[in-house]
C-alpha cells in the first residue's frame, strides 16, 4: 500500500532496512528456547507455540549448549549494553527497538530503569501477538509498543514527537552497503550524542560453531550481514559518519555478569553519532 508522506530534507534511503528486519522470524525461535530454559513467567509468556515447537525440534536433534546459552543470554546482554551507553546528560532518554519481536529486552530495561522511555516498534501482527502474550502482566508506564511497518513508513514519521537517544539496529538480514545506507539515515534523525547499538552476525563465532556442530552446519546459512572482524564493522560506521565505536563479544560480557558462556555468533557494535 502506498503512503503519501510530507516532503522533508531527510533522505529516507536505507530506512526500509528496519521494516525488512521486522518481517524475519528468528524472534519466535529464540523466545521458544528461552521459555524452555527459564522458569520466568514473563519469558514463558512471550514464547509462541510455533517457537516452542521449533526449539524442541532443534534440541531433540542435538544443539550445542553454547548456542542455547546465546538465545537465553542475548536479551540480558542487550539490556546491559544499552544501560552502559545511555546519555548521562539526558534526564529521560528514549530507547527504541524497531523490531521488538518476542524479546523481553525492552520490558526488562523499562522495569529496571523507570527514568528511561522504552519504545518497541513492530508490524501490526507482531505487536498484537505480543500484547496478547503480555495480557495479565502489569506493564511499566515507560514501556510502549507501537505498530508500524517501517518498510512503508520511515521511522522518523512514526516517532516524530520523540528524540531517539539510543536505537537498536540489527545488521543480520542485509548486505553491508544497505546497512551503511541505514546508518546514514539514522544519523540524520538522531541528536549529536545519539547511540546506535548494532548486533552483527560474527563469522569467527559462526564458523567455530559450525566446525563443532553437525546440526548447525546443516541448518545455518550465511547471513547477508555477516562480518569477519571489528575492522569490517568499523569501516561501515566510518563510511556513514560515525565515531567512537566500541565492541562487545557475548562470551566476554557473560563472564562479567556471571552467566553461562554463550556462543559468539554475534558481535555487538556501539557507535555515537
Amino acid at each position: 500500500m502506498a503512503v503519501s508522506l510530507p516532503q522533508t530534507n531527510i533522505s529516507t534511503e536505507g530506512s526500509w532496512v528496519l521494516g525488512h528486519t521486522q518481517k524475519q522470524g528468528g524472534s519466535h525461535l529464540q523466545a521458544g528456547v528461552r521459555a524452555l530454559h527459564s522458569s520466568s513467567k514473563l519469558t514463558q509468556a512471550l514464547s509462541t507455540l510455533r517457537g516452542r515447537m521449533a526449539a524442541r525440534t532443534m534440541m531433540a536433534m542435538g544443539v550445542d549448549q553454547k548456542l542455547l546459552n546465546y538465545a537465553s543470554f542475548r536479551p540480558y546482554a542487550m539490556a546491559e549494553i544499552i544501560k552502559r551507553h545511555l546519555p548521562a546528560d539526558v534526564a529521560f532518554p528514549t530507547v527504541v527497538d524497531p523490531a521488538g519481536g518476542y524479546s523481553p529486552q525492552s520490558l526488562w530495561l523499562a522495569e529496571s530503569m523507570p527514568n528511561v522511555e522504552c519504545i518497541e516498534i513492530d508490524t501490526v501482527t507482531n505487536v498484537q501477538g505480543k500484547r496478547s502474550c503480555l495480557n495479565g502482566f502489569k506493564l511499566p508506564k515507560n514501556f510502549k509498543m507501537v505498530p508500524a511497518d517501517l518498510e512503508i513508513i520511515p521511522l522518523h514519521y512514526v516517532l516524530q514527537r520523540h528524540t531517539i537517544n539510543v536505537i537498536v539496529a540489527l545488521a543480520t538480514y542485509v548486505e553491508s552497503r544497505h546497512f551503511v545506507q541505514l546508518l546514514k539515515y539514522l544519523r540524520q534523525i538522531m541528536p549529536e550524542d545519539g547511540v546506535i547499538v548494532a548486533p552483527f552476525p560474527y563469522a569467527p563465532g559462526i564458523e567455530n560453531l559450525a566446525r563443532n556442530s553437525l546440526l548447525f552446519r546443516k541448518l545455518a546459512g550465511v547471513p547477508l550481514g555477516m562480518v569477519q572482524s571489528e575492522l569490517h564493522i568499523g569501516g561501515m560506521f566510518t563510511q556513514a559518519g560515525f565515531s567512537s565505536i566500541q565492541f562487545y563479544k557475548l562470551s566476554e560480557l557473560a563472564g562479567e555478569l556471571g552467566k553461562p558462556v554463550p556462543s559468539d555468533v554475534e558481535i555487538i557494535a556501539v557507535a555515537t553519532r
